[in-house]
């Protein structure tokens, strides 16, 4: 019983969900009592953002996904809206926009429709940069323990934080390669000489993210080692730990965020080689096009090192490099010293005039690249670099 009405009309004055129900009406007199047909009330509660749109920074080429959610009284009916304006065909919870342009920046919003009504959310800003960035960075080659660990160094320039993808691949490699691969890698990352981060086995979660960066699928519960990892700009090394025999291992850093106030700018990878082995490094240009410097560097190595470490040194090394096709369109024995201008506007050591290091600059269109470092005879220590240049 409802207290209080006993009239022939029941009226509800600001109705609320908890007013929904099953509604019924008791009708006596001197002979009796009968009972009315039910009536059901239902409530549609207006959509409410729960979930507004988070205005994004992106480089040219980016993709970007916006998204939206609501409470209320479901099903919903979702329209997509750029700077006001409907966008075809874009009518789910979320909106993603791939290869985006500048003409894709904007305001985007999206109106929420359920049978109480419609509600639109707030707008969220797009705001495209037309600048070039190296978005993945990785390293493949012999990985050990001490002096045969396998360590990729980055720089992160710019202002705020970024977030990165970072994976060691070994199991997963093999899937590609067929030398021996290293069974159960970890990684650990440092800032300076200070442990941050560290993966042993990789989380399945990832793999949505891994998707997203555009990084090859890892086996479903391999020994692959992978983080998702937000950083400020700075220095950074990824040490591949591999307590197994030397085998083959692939460190990759993928820029998850694509955020256009900070970027990767630099990789640099310091080991030793064998006669007859290959270093690979590889980099994605997004963006624009843009000059890129790779060094392969033994001999110039001596003025950092130490006296005994000099003799082992690579005394001749080569450079080639791989389009997206994996075509060679060029190669370098010995660097030109018209570069040396080049390596100080980058920030990179300078290279003694005459060494038989290996450097080139070049002109590159957005897509993948990769860089086979090795020596001409023996063997020996190299570090290989990629900068980002002017």
């Amino acid at each position: 019983d409802i207290y209080g009405a006993t009239a022939s009309a029941l009226a509800l004055d600001n109705v609320q969900a908890s007013d929904a129900g099953i509604y019924t009406c008791v009708v006596t007199n001197n002979a009796g009592a009968t009972t009315s047909d039910a009536a059901t009330l239902t409530v549609n509660i207006p959509p409410v953002v729960s979930q507004q749109p988070t205005p994004r920074s992106v480089v040219a080429g980016a993709t970007v996904t916006f998204a939206a959610d609501a409470t209320g009284t479901g099903p919903f009916a979702y329209q997509w809206r750029k700077d006001g304006v409907n966008i075809a065909g874009a009518n789910g919870a979320s909106l993603t926009l791939s290869s985006v342009t500048a003409a894709k920046a904007g305001a985007y919003s999206v109106a929420i429709t359920n049978a109480g009504g419609t509600t639109i959310s707030s707008a969220a800003t797009l705001t495209v940069g037309t600048d070039s960035r190296l978005v993945n960075l990785s390293t493949r080659a012999n990985a050990g323990t001490g002096d045969a660990t396998l360590i990729l160094g980055f720089y992160i320039s710019g202002t705020g934080s970024k977030t990165l993808i970072i994976r060691g691949i070994g199991p997963t490699l093999a899937n590609f390669i067929s030398t021996p691969v290293v069974d159960d890698p970890s990684i650990v990352v440092y800032s300076g000489q200070t442990q941050i981060a560290t993966s042993n086995d990789w989380d399945p979660s990832l793999a949505n993210d891994f998707s997203v960066v555009g990084a090859f699928a890892l086996n479903p519960g391999s020994k692959d080692a992978a983080l998702k990892l937000d950083l400020g700009p700075g220095l950074y090394t990824v040490h591949m730990l591999n307590p197994a025999a030397v085998a083959e291992g692939l460190i990759e850093i993928y820029d998850r965020s694509l955020d256009a106030g900070t970027k990767l700018t630099n990789l640099s990878c310091r080991l030793k080689i064998v006669q007859g082995q290959t270093v690979i490094v590889g980099t994605y240009l997004l963006g624009l096009g843009s000059n890129v410097i790779a060094r392969n560097v033994g001999p110039g190595l001596s003025p950092y090192v130490l006296d005994t470490e000099r003799p082992f040194l690579l005394p001749d090394p080569m450079l080639r490099y791989y389009d997206g096709t994996d075509t060679l369109f060029g190669s370098n024995d010995d660097w030109d010293s018209s570069l040396a201008a080049d390596f100080s506007a980058v920030g990179a050591f300078p290279i003694a005039t005459g060494s038989k290091d290996a450097a080139a600059k070049l002109n590159l269109a957005p897509g993948r690249y990769s860089f086979h470092a090795s020596g001409n005879t023996t063997g020996g220590v190299i570090l290989v670099e990629l900068y980002q240049a002017p």
